[in-house]
């Protein structure tokens, strides 16, 4: 049994706390048995903030805002919990615990601290819980340390926000990093890119527990603990009167402009094509498949029997959810059907991953609207498919990616666990060994990533010169804003390793915005594009 104990400020918690403890609690092998109170007249750390940056930011949660506010104000019922009050020995940053405080502490035979208060903590409460004390550092540690939480990287235009999971140091912001989260900045928004971090950060640190908790002993030898980075850039703090004013002023252009350009101009996802090896080569020479303006074409997946075929994601913009199409071109490219729906459901499909076996055509297509991974058969290929198997229920996944290898199922997908958790994120690998007879379990490395630049598949696994090459989306610093290719080293069901070998960025078309999914089959690589064009034609 994990013993943990919790730092607190307050029992008048924010939200993200309170359901962080309440998740806590439910956990098997996890027993709270302290709360340690801050009884000091200043609680946070040197946070003064200017009238005008304080404008700033209710201007923008005003806006800006969510339903689920993880900084609403909750009561914690601590029921069956011991209390135990400090006052802090404080200098001008950092709370060092009295020696009688340390002395009634070891009494509970702490496993692991949680700090959801205090400030900057020094000296011997450091190390009083077995396994020290665990915290949050909402930002990435290596560019930005200090406060206020995932602003800067806005003002800054930082392509992504990163929230770490840390064990302390007395090293300012710079602890052993046990795990994090990167996420896509929020450009138009303070409030709401700080209130996705710190979703992300609940995520992350619950995780660190529950892995934590199974064993305890060996976690922190098995863990690849980080964090001794030299650190050379700023330690933010809240900006002044002046500062403030600039930013208000540049913020609010961001944002009136933003509505005007989108006026005039709309963005539309189209698929290009070209004869390549598994390689996609020069993007130059790839030719172009337009749908009408009143829709979208994206995520193609191409097959090849006796002609090729490319299904992929159509959405018309008068209609809520998307269906599976489908367009035929001969083997020699020179002819190339209209297209025709082959799939389509009462909710969202995208994503149609097409694969053969034992002589049999799927379509594992996306329906994480439906909270379930459908896998249909081709009744009559390629126009009529039929539902055979939900191969995951009750969970949202996105661009679900088969692969066989040594007669066990790999199934990469995205997967968020909460509403209020990116789709982006977060990569889950599921394995079976047989794919319609037997359930798919999740690997134990899961999430095998929580990075918003490297997570979400972007199209079938291929070989290339013996390399096992995996597609995935770079989703900052924005939505589809490229593919990386990853060569995968490690796979099986207990463990997988990839490293980074490629990324293809859709630089070579100034209208070009984005490009999220490629595929390749028997000569022939279909992609798809992001464009900006006029709204009105």
């Amino acid at each position: 049994m994990l013993r943990i104990g919790l730092l607190l400020d307050s029992t008048n918690v924010s939200s993200w706390v309170q359901e962080t403890i309440i998740s806590l609690q439910q956990m098997p092998n996890v027993e709270l048995v302290l709360a340690v109170l801050n009884h000091s007249s200043g609680h946070s750390k040197n946070n003064s903030s200017t009238f005008i940056y304080r404008t700033l930011r209710n201007i923008d949660r005003k806006l800006m805002r969510l339903s689920g506010d993880p900084f609403n104000k909750k009561k914690l019922e601590l029921i069956n919990i011991p209390l135990v009050k400090v006052h802090p020995v404080q200098t001008q940053f950092s709370d060092r615990f009295p020696a009688e405080t340390i002395s009634e502490i070891r009494k509970y035979d702490i496993d692991i601290f949680l700090r959801f208060g205090f400030r900057i903590l020094r000296g011997e409460i450091l190390s009083v819980a077995r396994y020290g004390i665990i915290s949050l550092h909402h930002g990435d540690t290596r560019n930005y340390r200090g406060g206020p939480p995932a602003f800067w990287e806005v003002v800054n235009k930082h392509p992504v926000t990163t929230v770490t999971v840390q064990q302390l140091t007395e090293e300012l912001d710079g602890g052993n990093i046990l795990s994090e989260a990167t996420l896509r900045t929020d450009k138009n928004s303070f409030y709401r890119n700080q209130a996705k971090l710190y979703h992300a950060g609940r995520e992350a640190l619950l995780n660190v527990i529950a892995d934590l908790s199974k064993d305890p002993a060996n976690y922190f030898l098995r863990k690849k603990i980080s964090g001794k980075y030299c650190y050379t850039d700023p330690l933010y703090k809240n900006p002044g009167n002046v500062q403030s004013f600039k930013i208000l002023c540049n913020w609010m252009w961001q944002n009136i402009s933003r509505k005007i350009v989108a006026l005039f101009y709309t963005s539309q996802w189209q698929m290009i094509y070209a004869k390549t090896s598994a390689m996609p080569g020069s993007f130059h020479r790839y030719k172009k498949l337009l749908p009408a303006p009143d829709r979208i074409w994206a995520d193609p997946f191409v097959i090849f029997k006796d002609k090729y075929y490319v299904f992929f994601e159509e959405k018309l913009n008068k209609e809520k959810n998307a269906h599976i199409s489908l367009i035929e071109i001969s083997a020699d490219l020179k002819t190339i059907s209209k297209p025709s729906v082959v799939l389509k459901e009462t909710f969202h499909l995208s994503y149609p991953f097409v694969f053969a076996d034992n002589n049999e055509w799927y379509m594992l297509p996306e329906s994480a609207s439906a909270n379930e991974l459908i896998l249909y058969k081709a009744s009559a290929f390629p126009n009529n498919w039929t539902k055979t198997k939900v191969l995951l229920s009750g969970k949202r996944i996105y661009d679900a990616t088969l692969h066989k290898q040594e007669n066990i199922w790999y199934l990469f997908c995205n997967e968020k666990s909460d509403d209020r958790l990116s789709s982006d994120v977060y990569l889950h690998i599921y394995f079976s060994g047989n794919l319609l007879n037997e359930p798919f379990k999740p690997h134990p490395m899961n999430p095998v990533y929580r990075n918003v630049t490297c997570a979400r598949p972007a199209g079938k696994l291929f070989y290339f010169e013996n390399r096992l090459i995996r597609p995935s989306q770079i989703s900052a610093p924005d939505y589809g804003a490229g593919i990386q290719l990853n060569e995968i080293i490690t796979l099986s069901p207990t463990h997988f390793e990839e490293k980074p070998i490629e990324q293809l960025l859709p630089k070579w078309d100034k209208s070009l915005m984005g490009m999220h999914t490629i595929n390749h089959a028997a000569g022939l690589t279909v992609a798809d594009i992001q464009t900006k064009r006029f709204r009105w034609f």
